[in-house]
């Protein structure tokens, strides 16, 4: 009977999780669509105080965003922007199957916190429903990200590649940054071991009707650039 009870209250707080997730990101996509005029959450105000220590240390920021995180980083800088922050060191704002358009934030940080030099790199399967939706009613910048996708299996609408992006192609067997044999936990071995990621990564990006643009990585980011330019993504 006790285990029951736990099971259940397990689900319970599940559901609550999902609920409280889409409540964020709703909140979120709304204030990075009004420029950050609503109060800003704990996360974005750490943002602020980090754009605001690399500025006065004289630091470059290299940003990096997955889902979520990307509407966090939008947030944050056109509030920062608004309320005389300006000049912020990014580097490179670099963004994974993000929810904000990439193209604004490209837009805001280059027309608006004009720091010489900064770039945006995007990243964004066919198929992913947050950063780009396989399904053309959901793919307004004003829903979800709208963003340009870069790769994937494009052939495929239920396919989930949401959290299936890769900072390098992996090794079709488990190995070490040594290029020993590991096992799933780290340990070296003397028998190969299939990498799991590898069978993940092909189904993502490269089983596809078209061939990989980057057949070293399909899903590295790709520069953002003005629509008016003939190379990046617009």
């Amino acid at each position: 009977m006790f285990e029951r009870k736990r099971i259940l209250v397990n689900r319970t707080n599940g559901r609550h999780y999902y609920v409280s997730e889409l409540l964020y990101a709703g909140y979120d996509k709304v204030n990075d669509l009004m420029g950050g005029w609503l109060p800003l959450t704990s996360a974005e105000k750490t943002n602020q105080a980090i754009f605001a220590y690399a500025k006065d240390n004289d630091y470059l920021l290299n940003i990096n965003s997955h889902s979520r995180g990307g509407m966090t980083t939008s947030v944050a800088m056109q509030d920062a922007n608004s309320n005389g922050l300006i000049l912020i060191p990014v580097n490179n704002a670099q963004f994974y199957g993000t929810a904000t358009n990439v193209d604004r934030f490209r837009e805001q940080l280059e027309n608006v916190n004009k720091f010489e030099g900064s770039t945006v790199t995007s990243a964004v399967h066919y198929t992913d429903f947050v950063g780009r939706s396989p399904w053309l009613v959901g793919r307004s910048p004003w829903v979800v990200g709208g963003n340009a996708p870069t790769g994937g299996v494009e052939d495929k609408w239920f396919l989930y590649s949401h959290s299936g992006y890769f900072a390098e192609k992996p090794t079709n067997y488990l190995m070490d940054e040594q290029g020993h044999l590991i096992d799933k936990y780290g340990n070296r071995v003397e028998q190969k071991q299939k990498n799991p990621y590898y069978k993940e990564h092909e189904k993502l990006w490269v089983n596809g009707l078209n061939k990989p643009h980057d057949l070293l990585n399909p899903s590295k980011p790709i520069r953002v650039l003005p629509k008016n330019s003939k190379t990046g993504v617009k």
